[in-house]
């Protein structure tokens, strides 16, 4: 198993870059991407997707 990456914002122009070129330099990479709009996340090249909630919103947990 190769590495395993998260990327936050996936779907987005720059991400969708930071995906490419990832996978360009090791292609066993697992890359799961989340956002918390499910119209941008849709543009994912990621392996695995996640619909997580905006840090704006009280469902968020921030971290300690």
């Amino acid at each position: 198993m190769g590495p395993r990456l998260l990327i936050l914002h996936a779907g987005t122009a720059a991400t969708s870059n930071v995906m490419r070129s990832l996978r360009a330099g090791d292609a066993t990479v697992f890359i799961a991407g989340c956002h918390d709009d499910a119209f941008i996340l849709k543009n994912s090249g990621a392996d695995r997707n996640f619909l997580v909630p905006s840090s704006a919103r009280p469902a968020f947990v921030p971290a300690p």
